[in-house]
């Protein structure tokens, strides 16, 4: 625990870091906020918070590492592989058929939140296959990653990744969608520029009330948007705040999918139908 006066020190290294990056973070859970200054001091060898200020104000360069400690990155592909075998064999099959019928041009997912670019990943492997399945490869399919964190994203653009990231993806999965860069060692796979073309990586900031969506998808509605465990670490109001926005954001009938432990508050509990209540996954309703 830290003291009133280390709380206030706190306060001023979050300020700056607010200052530095333009990101909001005094809606996140203060407690989140906390343990990830502490694990900068230790990687710096900062013994109190009033020393990791020092340190933070003398070393520009630690800015962009603390804000990079300040978002949420853990995660690997098909994390929770139930809700994953939910989407391959029931949401992405509806949104496909919906897009058919109703003769949209394109199917339109968000991964918001997306750390360093698994989840959205993913979504593409699984996506290609249902394309392939259906023998339909010129279908239109747009999947919008954002995080806050440009490290990440840049990672994420770039798509290697360690094997333990790959440990639910099978091998036949894998040998399709992954290739092993010559310039690595054999633990490293990189994913195929034909999966990266289907993913777009943006800069977007979930806490600033002002903006509804990232630019390019401002004018579209989408199909399915996931923010599976970020919600857990963000105060009441910012939580309300982003689930209305992405209401606003999704297409009739569109999908959500939150994170397991995560649930929809009180407030907005109308606002969505569950699909599965235990996997977290919710279907907009319309509001009469």
């Amino acid at each position: 625990m830290f003291s009133e006066h280390e709380e206030a020190v706190l306060c001023r290294v979050i300020t700056l870091a607010q200052q530095w990056s333009g990101c909001n973070f005094t809606r996140y859970n203060s407690s989140t906020l906390r343990r990830r200054v502490e694990r900068r001091m230790i990687d710096v060898r900062c013994q109190s918070v009033g020393d990791y200020l020092v340190f933070l104000e003398n070393h520009p360069s630690e800015y962009r590492k603390l804000i990079s400690a300040m978002t949420i990155k853990v995660s690997h592909f098909f994390r929770d592989p139930e809700v994953f075998t939910l989407i391959e064999r029931l949401i992405l099959p509806k949104i496909m058929e919906r897009t058919t019928t109703s003769r949209r041009a394109a199917v339109r997912i968000w991964s918001s939140a997306c750390a360093s670019g698994e989840e959205a990943y993913s979504l593409a492997i699984l996506i290609a296959e249902l394309l392939d399945q259906q023998a339909a490869p010129h279908q239109e399919v747009t999947i919008l990653a954002t995080d806050l964190d440009c490290d990440s994203l840049a990672f994420a653009a770039e798509g290697i990744y360690h094997e333990e990231s790959l440990r639910h993806v099978p091998e036949s999965i894998r040998n399709r969608y992954f290739r092993q860069p010559d310039s690595l060692s054999c633990h490293y796979w990189q994913v195929t520029p034909e999966l990266r073309r289907m993913v777009s990586f943006v800069s977007f900031d979930l806490t600033n009330p002002s903006r509804l969506s990232p630019p390019s998808g401002i004018f579209s509605e989408y199909d399915f948007i996931l923010c599976r465990n970020m919600l857990i670490y963000c105060q009441h109001s910012l939580k309300v705040d982003i689930l209305r926005r992405f209401y606003l954001c999704l297409c009739a009938d569109g999908y959500l999918a939150l994170g397991r432990s995560e649930s929809l508050p009180q407030s907005y509990q109308g606002h969505f139908c569950p699909v599965d209540s235990r996997l977290k996954i919710y279907l907009k309703k319309e509001m009469l």
